[in-house]
């Protein structure tokens, strides 16, 4: 059903899609969440990227819209998730990195040992942790959110596009290269959807 365009787009390939204007699509919008102007940039990036992701050639209305319009998505900017996102949290063991020698991670030591930034943020929701149960030593944290893996056609995570985020995350706090590590899914969590996410599910049910 979806074509891979580029990093941050996909083609919709299916006949029934509709054709609306930037300004219809706008109209519809405003009738169900009110004035324009305080909805903008949320109204804005829905309609690029229903557009983006919806348009069925170069002489088509949509494509009109996506190449007029004023919003512009970071480089790293995914589509909205209508429901919302979903922040996975995968369970890091037996990290070996490789530096002049083969070197183990100590799980024995405090993750304020290790060199992360005060805020324990790293440029896309992903934090580094450590679950300190005093048992088997501490386990590590990777977290990452649905819209920035990769999928695979069948909707199912990209593993490569996931283990390659990992393998930059650790390198990113440790200062060292990866050589091999094992990981689990710990947990799935909800996040609030947001008012684009809300917008954008509004266009494809009048749309497609």
């Amino acid at each position: 059903m979806f074509q891979r365009q580029s990093t941050n787009s996909f083609k919709f390939l299916n006949e029934n899609t509709k054709d609306p204007t930037a300004e219809e699509m706008r109209e519809y919008l405003v009738s169900q969440y009110g004035e324009y102007e305080e909805n903008k940039f949320d109204i804005e990036a829905a309609i690029y990227w229903f557009a983006s992701m919806h348009y069925g050639g170069q002489n088509t209305y949509l494509y009109s819209a996506l190449s007029t319009s004023d919003y512009s998505p970071g480089a790293a900017e995914r589509a909205p998730i209508p429901g919302g996102d979903i922040k996975y949290t995968y369970l890091l063991d037996d990290i070996v990195y490789s530096t002049n020698e083969l070197m183990q991670l100590d799980k024995s030591k405090s993750i304020d040992s290790l060199p992360v930034p005060s805020n324990g943020n790293f440029g896309g929701g992903n934090d580094f942790d450590d679950e300190g149960d005093g048992d088997d030593g501490d386990a590590y944290w990777f977290r990452t959110r649905k819209s920035q893996l990769e999928f695979e056609k069948n909707g199912e995570v990209d593993t490569d596009d996931l283990e390659r985020k990992m393998r930059e995350f650790l390198k990113q706090v440790t200062k060292k290269n990866v050589y091999s590590f094992s990981y689990e899914l710990h947990e799935e969590e909800q996040m609030e959807e947001s008012m684009t996410d809300m917008m954008y599910g509004d266009l494809i049910s009048k749309y497609t």
